[in-house]
C-alpha cells in the first residue's frame, strides 16, 4: 500500500514538473507537497521518540536488576553496552538528517526520502517488492536528476544491489533493471561509467550471446514474440546503442558489445529484432561524442538499413 502511494506521488511530481501553465496552481501544489513532507518528518520524529523510549526502558530495567541484586556476566554487559551505543547512533543519525539545512524544493526532499526508503528492497526475494522498488527508483531518479547533491548519493547507494540484480533469471526484473541503468547512465554523467563497463556490460553481453541462439530457434514460433524474454531482448537492443554512448565505452568493449548484438541481424532471427533501432542516438554529428568518431562507421553498420 505504501509503495502504491509513493508511486502515485512520484508520477504526479513528474507530470507536474513537465506540465506547462501551472501559474496559480503552484501554491496549491506546494501546500500538498508540504503536507507530504510533514508526514514523513512526523514519522521520523515518532521513530526517534520510540528509540528514546526504548533507551529509557533499558535504563529502568538495568536499575531494577541492580536493585534485585542480579549479577550480569561480562558478555551480557558488553551486549547491552553495544546495543545502547547502536540505538544512540541511530537516533543521532535520524536527528542530524532531520535537521539538515537545505534550500531545496519540498518535493525534492520528499522524493529523496522515498528513494532511500525503497532502495533496500532491490535485493528483496519478493519479486513484487523488487519490481515496485525499481519502478519507484526510476521515477525518483528522474526527479532528482537536476539536483546532483541528492542524486549521486542515491546512485552510490543503489549501485551494488542493482548490479547484482542483473544476474537474475527473471526477464521482467531484468528489463526494469536495464531501464533504470539507462536512466542512471544519462543522469549521473561519468559517475557510473567505469562501474557499468566492469560490473554490468559483461553480464548483458553474455545474456545476448545466450538468447541469440534461443531466439534463432524460436523465430518461426509466433508465441515467442509475446514472451517476456523476447520483450527483454527488444528493450536491450533498442536502447543499447544510446547506453554505449552515454557511458563512453572504450573501443575494446565496444567491439565486444556490437558483435554480441549483431547476431540478431541474421536473417533467421525474428524480424522484430532485426528491425530494432540499434543505435537511437544521432551519430551524424561527431561533436556529440568525439571519442567515438573512429568507431562511427562500425556503429552505423550496427543499424540495419
Amino acid at each position: 500500500t505504501h509503495f502504491k502511494i509513493y508511486h502515485l506521488f512520484l508520477l504526479k511530481i513528474l507530470s507536474w514538473r513537465s506540465g506547462d501553465g501551472q501559474g496559480a496552481k503552484d501554491e496549491t501544489q506546494e501546500e500538498i507537497l508540504q503536507k507530504w513532507l510533514e508526514i514523513l518528518q512526523h514519522k521520523d520524529e515518532m521513530e526517534i521518540e520510540e528509540i528514546h523510549e526504548e533507551e529509557q526502558e533499558m535504563l529502568n530495567s538495568d536499575k531494577l536488576e541492580e536493585q534485585k541484586g542480579d549479577d550480569l556476566t561480562s558478555d551480557q554487559l558488553q551486549s547491552k553496552a553495544e546495543t545502547g551505543e547502536k540505538v544512540r547512533a541511530e537516533a543521532e543519525a535520524e536527528i542530524e538528517r532531520a535537521a539538515e539545512p537545505e534550500n531545496l524544493p519540498n518535493y525534492v526532499k520528499l522524493t529523496d526520502e522515498i528513494v532511500c526508503l525503497v532502495s533496500k528492497y532491490i535485493s528483496s526475494k519478493d519479486q513484487t517488492l523488487c519490481l515496485l522498488s525499481l519502478e519507484l527508483l526510476t521515477s525518483g531518479i528522474a526527479i532528482l536528476t537536476p539536483y546532483e547533491d541528492k542524486l549521486l548519493p542515491v546512485v552510490h547507494l543503489i549501485w551494488f544491489p542493482l548490479a547484482e540484480k542483473f544476474k537474475s533469471q527473471n526477464p521482467i526484473i531484468l528489463r526494469q533493471c536495464f531501464n533504470l541503468l539507462c536512466l542512471l547512465a544519462q543522469s549521473s554523467q561519468d559517475f557510473i561509467h567505469k562501474r557499468t563497463i566492469s560490473d554490468v556490460i559483461p553480464t548483458i553481453n553474455k545474456f545476448l550471446a545466450e538468447v541469440a541462439k534461443k531466439s534463432h530457434l524460436n523465430s518461426q514460433q509466433g508465441m515467442y514474440r509475446f514472451s517476456q524474454e523476447f520483450k527483454l531482448i527488444h528493450t536491450i537492443l533498442s536502447q543499447y546503442g544510446q547506453l554505449i554512448l552515454d557511458i563512453q565505452m572504450d573501443e575494446k568493449n565496444l567491439d565486444k558489445s556490437i558483435n554480441c548484438a549483431l547476431r540478431f541481424l541474421e536473417k533467421n532471427q525474428p524480424e522484430e529484432l532485426q528491425r530494432s533501432p540499434w543505435i537511437s542516438a544521432d551519430l551524424s554529428s561527431p561533436t556529440t561524442h568525439p571519442q567515438f568518431t573512429s568507431n562511427s562507421t562500425n556503429i552505423r553498420n550496427f543499424r540495419k538499413n
